[in-house]
């Protein structure tokens, strides 16, 4: 019964959000995949430079049930047929000059699957992502670099309104004194054992499959394997929400 009490203790807090609020600190929590149960993303590099991003993400059982039972609890009555605000993705999307999307479903309550296009802007891209995904070209060759760490969380953190919610904020990362990865699945145990008694076996094995397919020969691939113009990366989830270590991955091809 603790989670009744961890629920009660933050019940106050979460009347005094708006559903659509909540929806969008959910919404940012999905797309960068946290607290998924699998995730995938292809991004693939055309010879002139544009890149197209397909993003595949179904979110855990337990995470859903979780979230439910908060918006019962503070008396939002929320009905969806989705767990996600696809006119709010789109929305977002339709506020950045370099960056189209293609297309977006959610064909059940707990999937997404998006496809979207960036322009070969390097600026444009860095701007677009808050600088988590930047392009350069070095001697010769080009490099492609994604990097999560404390600094760019806490803007995210800010343009997504994580911190003004205390459940969420509670689960994402924490930018001031991040969890170990041991901290964070005792946390996880706490909040969602009584959700699932698999929790914690479920967040060891999550994992974010990224596969990066470039317009030229992969010359190396920081934190990856590399097979021809092809590199692949495997990242446990629980990486993502606690950010103990920032998250970088590089590719370099030419």
């Amino acid at each position: 019964m603790h989670n009744k009490v961890f629920l009660q203790r933050f019940s106050q807090h979460l009347r005094r959000c708006t559903a659509h609020s909540l929806r969008a600190a959910v919404l940012f929590a999905f797309f960068l995949t946290f607290f998924s149960c699998s995730a995938r993303l292809v991004i693939d590099i055309a010879e002139n430079g544009d890149i197209t991003c397909t993003m595949n993400i179904r979110i855990t059982r337990m995470f859903t049930d979780y979230i439910d039972d908060l918006l019962k609890f503070a008396g939002i009555r929320e009905q969806s047929d989705s767990f996600f605000d696809l006119d709010q993705i789109k929305k977002s999307f339709a506020s950045y000059e370099n960056v189209t999307l293609v297309s977006i479903s959610a064909p059940t309550r707990h999937d997404l699957n998006m496809k979207f296009t960036l322009r070969n802007d390097a600026r444009g891209i860095a701007e677009a992502t808050d600088g988590i995904l930047s392009i350069f070209e070095s001697s010769g060759n080009r490099r492609i670099r994604f990097l999560l760490n404390t600094e760019k969380y806490r803007i995210l953190s800010r343009r997504f309104m994580i911190d003004e919610n205390p459940i969420l904020s509670r689960l994402a990362p924490d930018p001031d004194n991040p969890y170990t990865e041991e901290e964070y699945l005792d946390l996880i145990d706490f909040i969602f054992s009584e959700y699932s008694p698999d929790a914690l076996s479920i967040f060891k094995n999550s994992f974010v499959d990224i596969e990066i397919n470039t317009g030229g020969r992969v010359v190396s691939a920081r934190g990856g394997n590399i097979s021809g113009n092809r590199a692949t990366f495997s990242i446990p989830v629980v990486r993502f929400l606690t950010l103990y270590e920032p998250i970088s991955l590089e590719v370099e091809y030419r």
